[in-house]
């Protein structure tokens, strides 16, 4: 009982304490001529090094200012050998046409190849002498990178006394005609290729000579054109 007993005036005077502190009254501070305060952002200089570092991706974003000249240095040479050779071929048909060919401006063609732009013309002969059967006479050779077309041939046999069997050009035999005093005559139209480098030949072949002593004639001429290759 005495136990509970101190416990109780323990309790009880506390309650007294909490009374007395409750009754005394509370006055608040307040702060006499207070102003406003203002903070400028002034800049203040920095020095020093500043070791800047990425850390993760950068996205960088630029715009031109004015012209950019660019330039490329240390440019490589670059060369390509061993080229293979390539096959081509149409497929399907082609359209091919010429502009700029109207009639108020006419676009003027010409054939490189008409015979009257290189004509031609050809010579050779030998005289014949007693007892001989036959002629021949060989022409200038056909320049490199041409073409000669003969067109006409005239062979002309003196043969004194001796019959002409036949003459011609190169293997073409021609029509021969018999003159007074064994003057023979082969002039005819004919169509005759020589290629670059050829020398064609004229021939005349007779059945005997003439009287001893006497000699003969043989005259070949050709006319023709050249036509490039």
């Amino acid at each position: 009982m005495k136990q509970l007993g101190r416990i109780m005036l323990v309790a009880l005077g506390f309650g007294l304490v909490a009374v007395v502190l409750s009754s005394i009254p509370n006055k608040g501070a307040a702060a006499s001529g207070s102003a406003p305060v203002t903070v400028v952002n002034t800049p203040l200089p920095v020095q020093g090094t500043v070791d800047v570092s990425q850390n993760g991706s950068w996205n960088v974003a630029a715009s031109q200012n004015g012209v950019w000249s660019v330039g490329v240095n240390n440019t490589p040479n670059v060369s390509v050998t061993n080229t293979p050779t390539v096959d081509a071929q149409q497929m399907g048909s082609w359209n091919v046409g010429i502009t700029g060919n109207t009639s108020e401006n006419p676009l003027f063609t010409q054939d490189v190849d008409q015979p009257g732009r290189h004509p031609y013309r050809d010579s050779c002969g030998q005289a014949i002498p007693t007892g001989t059967i036959s002629a021949q006479c060989f022409l200038a050779t056909v320049p490199a990178g041409k073409e000669l077309v003969v067109e006409m041939v005239s062979i002309s046999t003196f043969t004194n006394g001796a019959q002409v069997v036949n003459q011609g050009l190169e293997d073409n035999m021609l029509f021969t005609q018999l003159f007074p005093n064994d003057f023979f005559l082969t002039s005819q139209l004919v169509r005759m290729y020589f290629a670059p480098g050829q020398a064609p030949s004229c021939y005349s072949n007779f059945n005997g000579g003439g009287s001893v002593g006497v000699t003969g004639a043989f005259n070949c001429v050709i006319h023709g054109y050249l036509i490039s290759k």
